[in-house]
């Protein structure tokens, strides 16, 4: 009978331990699966943000900078003077910007004689305030802080769409 009773209590004792064994691995795929979930929607969630940031980021410095411009008419000099030194000397180039802002660039280009090919400055009333247009014989390109923040956009855009599992 000793015997008999400790079959059956190690029987109902491995019994009770297989049926721990076979919830515990459930509840193991449950949360394993849970987790999965959890990580799947933490990257949809991101993917899905990160956009959103980059324009709110690139919406911020374009207040900033534009609040720049209205203090400093010449914020643009420094990309005027890069796009004048590609062309080289022997080109005929102009200027066109806001005539509010015509007298600050001949001003510049008075005190700054190393930026080769001087520029031919006009005063354009369609264009805005920080913006400007270099017109040469070989073509016309816009300078002005919202060309080159559209520029910096596309490029982090194009940066996103080129991760792996972008939509």
């Amino acid at each position: 009978m000793k015997q008999a009773r400790q079959k059956g209590f190690e029987d109902a004792r491995e019994q009770a331990h297989n049926q721990y064994q076979k919830e515990l691995a459930e509840l193991q795929q449950q949360i394993a699966g849970a987790v999965h979930e959890f990580t799947v929607q933490r990257q949809a969630y991101f993917t899905r943000v990160e956009e959103e940031v980059v324009r709110l980021a690139l919406g911020i410095a374009r207040k900033i900078l534009h609040r720049e411009t209205q203090i400093d008419p010449l914020l643009l000099a420094g990309m005027v003077r890069v796009a004048l030194e590609k062309l080289g000397s022997g080109i005929s180039v102009r200027l066109r910007a806001n005539p509010a802002e015509v007298n600050a660039w001949h001003d510049f280009f008075d005190q700054t004689r190393d930026v080769q090919p001087s520029p031919d400055v006009i005063g354009d009333s369609s264009l805005e305030q920080g913006h400007c247009l270099l017109e040469t014989d070989l073509g016309t390109t816009e300078i002005g802080l919202e060309t080159q923040l559209k520029e910096i956009e596309q490029g982090f855009l194009d940066l996103l769409a080129q991760r792996p599992g972008s939509p």
